[in-house]
């Protein structure tokens, strides 16, 4: 299986993000990668963490609301003899 590779690519969405804020585009598109592996440099591991930390509050509505839902539910349980 072959390894991934992050090469360059460009875009207009990109580009834009370059010309806001270079820094924002090194850690958005490059500074993350490879951040998944076990062996990691500690910096490229906590800018990968960083880029795909999720909203607590939002995790806690689904939560709550999975929860919820999920007591309403019957579920029929066969009858045996």
């Amino acid at each position: 299986m072959s390894e991934f590779r992050n090469e360059f690519s460009w875009s207009k969405s990109r580009d834009e993000v370059f010309q806001t804020c270079p820094r924002q585009y090194y850690f958005n598109y490059y500074g993350y990668w490879g951040g998944w592996q076990q062996n990691a440099p500690e910096r490229t591991r906590q800018i990968y963490i960083l880029k795909n930390l999720k909203n607590r509050y939002l995790w806690r509505v689904i939560n709550d609301n999975y929860y919820s839902q999920s007591a309403t539910i019957k579920i029929p349980v066969p009858f045996s003899s």
